[in-house]
């Protein structure tokens, strides 16, 4: 089979829903829980990074996400609060 090349291949980030990250436009991002209940991630910004609203919940079995478009993500780090970790501080990504 041929192979087209795409101008960006989408990747796929398995990160702690507890850990900072950088991530690229249409990325996948999988968040793991290392706790044992739902973790709620909430806006923190004027921009919300992830096609899922704020306010998704992140169960212990983890869950999957996608970041916005470029036309929607400008490069930029993008806070967010997370309830469950066991830091309060916000957590953050960043676009590249």
């Amino acid at each position: 089979m041929a192979h087209h090349h795409k101008e960006k291949e989408m990747a796929v980030i398995t990160v702690s829903v507890c850990n900072d990250f950088h991530a690229s436009p249409d990325d996948q991002i999988n968040f793991t829980n290392p706790t044992t209940q739902d973790c709620t991630v909430t806006q923190v910004g004027s921009t919300w990074p992830f096609t899922d609203a704020s306010g998704f919940v992140v169960p212990a079995a983890g869950k999957t996400t996608y970041m916005k478009p470029a036309n929607q993500l400008p490069n930029a780090t993008y806070l967010y609060n997370v309830s469950c970790c066991p830091s309060e501080s916000q957590k953050s990504v960043t676009v590249p």
